[in-house]
């Protein structure tokens, strides 16, 4: 059963983990917030705690802290929406003088002629401008990226912006269309406010627009009241919204969240690609280790180090620095990797493995991804992993030349569960059915490692793929599988859903 808490902008669920600990995991971004906040649901922090132990908000060991997790989209060569706004904004300091709220919406040129609008006032001595789109139309949108020379104002001021700070996000690029928390109790979905126990499944509904930067600015100056403004304002209620994001966190009894999407354009906007997953480093124990592995992946080469991520590979130690993982780093040219798993060991070698990927359904079938994609996954110097639903995540890969989208749909998945250093087993849960995956990862000349999953006789399943030296049979209603390194993936379909099921 689960348990859930809900207080200002956090929820917190607490599901079973093992015969000695729970899980809790805590999302933000349910409640409101700042003006100058984004405030997308995202995840905030997972641990377990003992089961001995009904403290809810308690945690006994950290597994991951999470700050900016909610995957943005990438239009006209930059990230928008989750956690990230049009970088297009420039501080300015206004020497003694300083600024008033008054002054947000007020109209500046600069020594090019080069208009720009005070949007934010930050300090009586700072404040911050964005300029006019210099796009052939609002949504193929360009912006100066700084301010040239002086600025100035229509009742006379001048003002030098010497010490002006470029490539601040304009923010908040998001406005919240509905966002709530859902518990099935007793076989009956509730609302959640506060506390509710022995829950059987939950869900958070959240629905945003992503807005058009190239119109807040018109907007934030018509909108001005005759006396100016008297506090900073939303600047997500000025813009035109140019997507839709529509998300379902469904979480399982198991603890796996299923986040399934459906989004669209509102405008005819260069919508070049979507970041279906982003993940920071999980919370390494005392004298243990955290190790990343990645099925589906060539051995990487960045100058004269090779990494090979079919193994669990330490991730304090020497590192790829921004790798785009390119169809040239695929395994299989025609199916893109779709997850990664990440084992947190501790000093004697007990594993606490998490997963993330993309389901196989709809815009996330590999046929799909691999018609569509520029690069599968990103890896960074920080660790922190992206992975790529479609087109590109990378801003600096971006280009007219590759698809533009209208509309995409898909589930991923994130689920923490026991498991040895050496294989993995878990599965997902979706609407669609249930899909399980293998993955054996033993090093060198190990013996043969042996995994097991009850079937019962009679049961439908598909195997989905199968790759390295991974063999399976099913017998005496077992799912058996051995081998030493590689994986296998199958799909048990919802009833009704056989013939829709990923082949």
């Amino acid at each position: 059963m689960m348990d859930l808490s809900l207080h200002r902008d956090r929820a917190v669920i607490r599901t079973p983990f093992s015969a000695t600990h729970d899980l809790v995991q805590a999302f933000s971004g349910l409640g409101e917030s700042g003006a100058a906040d984004q405030n997308p649901v995202d995840y905030a922090w997972a641990a377990l705690v003992k089961r001995s132990c009904r403290d809810i908000w308690h945690a006994d060991q950290v597994l991951a802290l999470s700050t900016d997790e909610a995957p943005p989209m990438l239009v006209n060569g930059a990230d928008i929406g989750g956690n990230h706004a049009q970088e297009c904004a420039v501080r300015v300091d206004a020497g003694p003088d300083g600024w008033a709220f008054s002054d947000i919406g007020s109209l500046w040129r600069d020594a090019q002629g080069i208009a720009w609008t005070c949007i934010r006032v930050l300090s009586p001595r700072h404040a911050l401008f964005v300029p006019e789109n210099a796009g052939p139309s609002e949504t193929d949108y360009v912006f100066p990226p700084a301010v040239s020379g002086c600025l100035s104002a229509a009742d006379g001021r001048r003002l030098s912006a010497a010490g002006q700070q470029t490539g601040v996000p304009m923010t908040r690029s998001i406005r919240s269309v509905s966002r709530a928390l859902f518990a099935r109790k007793n076989s009956v979905w509730q609302p959640v406010t506060g506390d509710l126990t022995d829950c059987e499944e939950a869900r958070i509904e959240e629905c945003y627009d992503i807005i058009n930067p190239a119109t807040v600015a018109d907007g934030l100056r018509r909108r001005r009241p005759p006396m100016g403004y008297v506090s900073n304002p939303d600047l997500a209620a000025f813009g035109a919204p140019m997507l839709r994001v529509r998300n379902r966190f469904a979480l399982r009894p198991d603890g796996t969240v299923v986040v399934s999407f459906r989004h669209e354009a509102l405008q005819p906007v260069a919508w070049q690609g979507f970041l279906a997953l982003m993940y920071q480093e999980k919370c390494c124990p005392p004298g243990g280790s955290v190790r990343r592995c990645i099925p589906g992946l060539k051995p990487l080469r960045q100058g004269n180090r090779r990494w090979d991520f079919s193994l669990p590979v330490d991730i304090a130690r020497p590192f790829p620095d921004a790798f785009s993982l390119t169809r040239e780093s695929w395994a299989q040219p025609h199916r893109p990797p779709e997850r990664v798993i990440e084992q947190i060991r501790d000093r004697k070698g007990a594993c606490v493995a998490f997963a993330a990927g993309i389901l196989p359904l709809a815009d996330g079938r590999p046929e799909a991804r691999a018609r569509d994609l520029k690069e599968a996954l990103t890896l960074t110097a920080s660790r922190k992993t992206y992975l790529t639903f479609c087109g590109t995540g990378n801003p600096a890969a971006a280009s007219q030349d590759g698809p533009l989208f209208t509309r995409r749909e898909g589930a991923v998945y994130r689920t923490y569960y026991p498991a040895a250093p050496g294989a993995s087993l878990y599965t997902v849960s979706s609407e669609e059915g249930l899909f399980l995956y293998v993955d054996f990862m033993a090093p060198g000349s190990s013996p043969a490692l042996r995994r097991e999953y009850p079937c019962p006789a009679g049961c439908h399943f598909r195997l989905i793929h199968q790759s390295g030296d991974m063999q399976w049979t099913k017998e005496q209603g077992m799912l058996r599988f051995s081998g030493r390194r590689g994986q296998a993936a199958f799909v048990f379909p919802a009833a009704g859903q056989l013939q829709n099921m990923p082949k």
